[in-house]
């Protein structure tokens, strides 16, 4: 994250970054691909008090709304980390990681 830290999100790169979003969601499961993914899962909002998907944070990219690469990497961070909190707590319910896909 130092790496990035103070790291403008200017004309030029926020075109970069929308592909680096583009890339995650090509390799992410579809649960996190919009709101209405996460949405089908009942117990999501229980389990993860910040739901954030893909679809807004690139909208929010593309809007301005980041001031920094710092605080996109840190939405990025925090949709992994919820991913990570809701499949384990749904494999500890006994959901196979099948029911994500």
């Amino acid at each position: 994250m130092s790496v990035v830290k103070g790291f403008l999100i200017e004309k030029g790169n926020k075109s970069e970054l929308v592909r680096l979003i583009d890339i995650v969601k090509e390799s992410s499961v579809p649960l996190f691909h919009e709101p209405e993914g996460i949405s089908a899962y009942p117990t999501y909002p229980e389990i993860v008090p910040k739901p954030l998907d893909i679809k807004t944070i690139r909208g929010k990219l593309i809007k301005g709304t980041y001031k920094n690469v710092e605080s996109f990497f840190r939405d990025i961070q925090l949709m992994f980390e919820n991913w990570r909190a809701f499949c384990l707590k749904s494999l500890e319910n006994g959901a196979e990681g099948g029911d994500f896909d």
